[in-house]
């Protein structure tokens, strides 16, 4: 008998099939990121718990817009500090940023800020680029966090690691971009990471200090 033509079992028809398929997936395994991964929406809010040395901590941020004559952007800052002191509210800068961010031509920068009050002093040309869109793995960006003196030695090193599923207290979010956070300084690094999930932003957050924060509801309003 020929054997070109032995017929085929159905089983080797099946393993090429399923090759073929992998095959076809390639291209998408290491595809771009293109949703939005950090969405500056005035007036969102994200509620997030954190657990530390057997200790747990409840925050909410709010997301404020800042426009003047000088510059546009976005802060976050804890919901009942803002309430009550107002201008004098500390920002809420550990957003693995420096306090203050924008948007433009695809890229997410941020600016050193501390208080809302120093918001009318900043210049422009203080914005450093945070995160480059799509979010492509291996993407790497380097903050200096120069504002005052004993910060000029900080550098904030910024890794797109991966894309996961995250679980948190409020659901599970696919595709969520994995940040290492890099704080190095010329005597020591700390690291932490950061989720983000498309079109909502932080979900879940491992510190440098070892706090682990986790987002339990958000409200994003409609534009």
């Amino acid at each position: 008998m020929n054997i070109n033509n032995r017929k085929r079992s159905p089983k080797v028809f099946i393993v090429i099939l399923f090759q073929m398929m992998l095959l076809s997936l390639k291209p998408y395994a290491n595809a771009d990121k293109n949703g939005d991964y950090f969405p500056l929406v005035d007036n969102s809010s994200y509620t997030y718990r954190g657990h530390f040395r057997d200790k747990i901590y409840d925050m909410v941020l709010i997301v404020k817009e800042v426009s003047n004559r000088k510059l546009n952007g976005f802060y976050f800052v804890e919901k009942d500090r803002f309430e009550k002191l107002s201008s004098h509210a500390s920002i809420y800068a550990n957003m693995f940023g420096l306090g203050l961010y924008s948007k433009e031509n695809n890229k997410l920068y941020t600016t050193r800020c501390d208080f809302v009050r120093e918001l009318d002093s900043i210049s422009p040309s203080e914005k450093q680029t945070m995160l480059t869109f799509p979010l492509k793995k291996g993407d790497k960006k380097v903050l200096h966090a120069c504002k005052f003196v004993n910060y000029s030695l900080l550098r904030i090193q910024l890794t797109v690691v991966d894309f996961q599923t995250v679980d948190v207290p409020i659901g599970t979010f696919e595709n969520c971009a994995k940040i290492k956070i890099e704080e190095i300084w010329p005597w020591t690094k700390h690291v932490g990471y950061a989720w983000l999930a498309e079109n909502i932003g932080l979900v879940k957050w491992i510190r440098t200090t070892g706090r682990v924060d986790e987002l339990v509801s958000f409200v994003i309003p409609k534009n």
